[in-house]
């Protein structure tokens, strides 16, 4: 099975996954509807939290910390507790987007060649180096040859 296959499948079955959680989640909530009614509203939140994920992850984020702090009825409480919990997500999230440009640096920079062709240089550099020092050592430790024509 190639990787883009099983990417694709790794993100269908996510997405399988959130739908029969809604789908569970809207039967608890509307035992009283249509099973067809409830799969319908299903499809539709499961949509509407793929765009957000796709185009507002800011948004997301938003609603996220809103569900966790609903269970909190002091309004002080639930307040603080947001703020807390909004700065902590938005730090983590800061530093995964720094760490995707980084890496979105260096993939640039693998794809266009220049960074195998500056450490290919950099190599043929210093074995240049090794071999210049290994030839001034050997010049240098060689016995010097007699000065005259040897006869005194």
């Amino acid at each position: 099975m190639s990787l883009v296959t099983r990417c694709r499948l790794f993100w269908a079955a996510l997405m399988a996954a959130l739908l029969g959680l809604a789908f569970w989640k809207n039967s608890r909530s509307y035992p009283h509807k249509s099973p067809l009614w409830r799969l319908g509203k299903a499809v539709i939140d499961t949509g509407l939290v793929m765009l957000m994920v796709i185009y507002a992850p800011a948004l997301l984020l938003m609603y996220v910390v809103i569900w966790l702090t609903s269970p909190f009825r002091n309004k002080i409480m639930q307040v603080t507790t947001a703020f807390a919990s909004f700065l902590a997500i938005t730090h983590l999230a800061g530093v995964v987007f720094e760490a995707v440009a980084v890496l979105g640096v260096f993939a640039m920079d693998l794809l266009s060649g220049q960074v195998l062709a500056r450490m290919d240089k950099r190599e043929r550099n210093k074995l240049a180096k090794a071999a210049q020092a290994t030839d001034e050592y050997s010049y240098m430790s060689s016995p010097s040859p007699p000065i005259g024509n040897g006869a005194a």
